[in-house]
């Protein structure tokens, strides 16, 4: 049994309850990272048809700001109860269990595969042959994007520290994470920091995409092609 299915019901509050003294709402969170993932499938041409894999999708929050939008959106999870959970919340988004090696999909499916949070969780002689088949699943030129704490944040240091949900957590920095992705082949490898504010103003939202470059952001996304 996944070591999720424990927190299936209440994901999102214990999150939130992590993230309290940040002053960020989980939400929040949530649709920075949407709209950075949904920045990289617009830059492949047409997002409207594009078919997107939330790997370790958990009870599914991310996919509300994609459901609708795109032709297909896919989650996975080792969870069979958060799975259940997904599906009740994202009627719209087709959901399949793993056991944790193994995407239940054929080779090149998607445009583009992500995963939010989920590699400092495994072992790390698990990280590389995870992001491995991540990128079977994506068609060539299309996108992995690994969205990972960042260590070098202070404020991410002790948030991760209280939390019940990062207990044996393992953060990468961006540069193991960027390493990861070249030697898998993935090509064009990038990383942009982001939730430097907590603040949805335009103004807060401006600054983080000014600063993406510097590696100080509570968050970061590294991604790269598929050759």
């Amino acid at each position: 049994m996944s070591e999720f299915d424990q927190h299936a019901s209440n994901y999102s509050r214990l999150v939130q309850d992590s993230l309290g003294i940040a002053g960020q709402s989980h939400d929040f969170l949530l649709q920075v990272k949407a709209e950075l993932l949904w920045r990289l499938l617009a830059s492949q041409g047409n997002p409207s048809a594009a078919r997107m894999l939330d790997v370790g999708c958990g009870v599914g929050l991310m996919h509300k700001w994609f459901d609708g939008h795109v032709a297909e959106v896919h989650g996975v999870d080792m969870s069979e109860k958060s799975l259940t959970e997904a599906q009740k919340n994202n009627p719209a988004s087709l959901f399949a269990l793993t056991d944790g090696k193994t995407l239940p999909y054929e080779d090149a499916r998607f445009d583009l595969a992500f995963a939010v949070c989920v590699l400092h969780h495994l072992p790390p002689c698990q990280w590389s042959p995870f992001i491995a088949e991540i990128k079977r699943v994506v068609r060539p030129k299309g996108i992995v994007a690994i969205l990972e704490h960042n260590p070098w944040n202070p404020l991410t240091q002790f948030i991760v520290r209280g939390s019940a949900l990062d207990v044996n957590a393992t953060l990468l920095t961006p540069w193991m994470t960027d390493g990861l992705l070249g030697l898998n082949g993935l090509h064009e490898v990038r990383t942009e920091y982001f939730l430097f504010t907590p603040f949805r103003h335009k103004v807060a939202r401006t600054i983080d995409r000014c600063l993406a470059k510097v590696p100080l952001g509570a968050q970061y996304i590294s991604y790269g092609k598929r050759r």
